[in-house]
């Protein structure tokens, strides 16, 4: 039996995102087309691949056996393009990354702007994601790269290479009541109104780990991922927070806290044992160079 390889490619496609209309605006080809594949594959295959019930779409029996042995030799091909590009010494082709919104608005743009310069072939594609949901797509091979808050666990399967030290203090509005006070207690900030990551978090996790060494409560009262909002929340006097010291501009203050404030690390993520692409190479090489 010869598979159509597009066939696959739009199936894989259509099972990851749920829809026809979805796969044909990732696979950048219109909806019939889609549709045509999934018909090539399935006359091929000998059985439908999809049951259409009302707006649901459902894999069927020989659709769910298909697609991960549809995802092994697209991701082979990928391995193989892979392998070509990098003996011809091309740097073309597209480079999927993902990172954090604090690391794509502080740390990126320089970089970013610099490597377009150098390789304006490379089809540059920055998507924003959480720790974890970047740490999926490394596993899934949608990405490259992931720039993150890095964990102090991490899986067998990555690599982690540290870039920037983030240090951390306790902040809040200028108009809160103890941003006036020569020096603030742990155990004040364990009863005030306060604005952090959510709780699977990395940065959530550190401060949980300075309340629970004074065997003090931490209870968020208003859980929120992006740092970018926080840091608006916080300074429109909703609660405190702990940010990175490089973001305390008026009008927030630092509160002189008397215990030690955590420190993160910043960096990226790759899979082990991933050939990467020349312009993944040549995006950490620039990375390194201005980082």
């Amino acid at each position: 039996m010869n598979l159509d390889l597009q066939g696959l490619a739009a199936l894989v496609k259509i099972a990851e995102l749920g829809s026809f209309s979805a796969a044909s605006q990732a696979l950048h080809i219109s909806q019939p087309a889609v549709s045509k594949r999934i018909k090539v594959l399935e006359d091929e295959v000998g059985s439908p691949l999809f049951d259409r019930i009302g707006r649901n779409l459902q894999l069927t029996e020989a659709g769910a056996a298909l697609v991960p042995i549809a995802k092994r030799i697209m991701a082979e091909l990928d391995e193989a393009s892979l392998v070509m590009n990098n003996l011809a010494l091309h740097v073309t082709g597209t480079l999927n990354i993902a990172c954090s919104h604090h690391i794509g608005i502080h740390r990126l743009p320089h970089v970013l702007k610099a490597y377009r310069q150098l390789h304006p072939d490379v089809n540059l594609e920055l998507q924003f994601m959480s720790s974890e949901e970047a740490i999926a797509a490394l596993k899934q091979r949608r990405i490259e790269l992931a720039f993150i808050t890095l964990p102090k666990q991490l899986s067998s399967e990555l690599n982690a290479t540290k870039l920037w030290r983030d240090e951390l203090c306790f902040a809040a509005s200028g108009e809160h009541p103890l941003a006036n006070r020569k020096q603030v207690q742990l155990n004040e900030l364990a009863y005030s109104d306060c604005i952090l990551p959510e709780t699977n978090t990395t940065t959530f996790e550190l401060v949980a780990q300075l309340f629970s060494r004074h065997k003090l409560p931490l209870r968020p009262t208003i859980p929120v991922n992006y740092i970018e909002t926080i840091r608006t929340l916080v300074a429109s006097g909703l609660g405190w927070s702990v940010l990175p010291r490089n973001m305390i501009q008026s009008p927030l203050v630092e509160l002189p806290v008397s215990a030690a404030t955590p420190v993160r690390h910043l960096g990226y993520l790759a899979m082990r044992g991933r050939t990467m692409s020349n312009a993944a190479k040549r995006f950490i090489e620039v990375l390194h160079a201005r980082a």
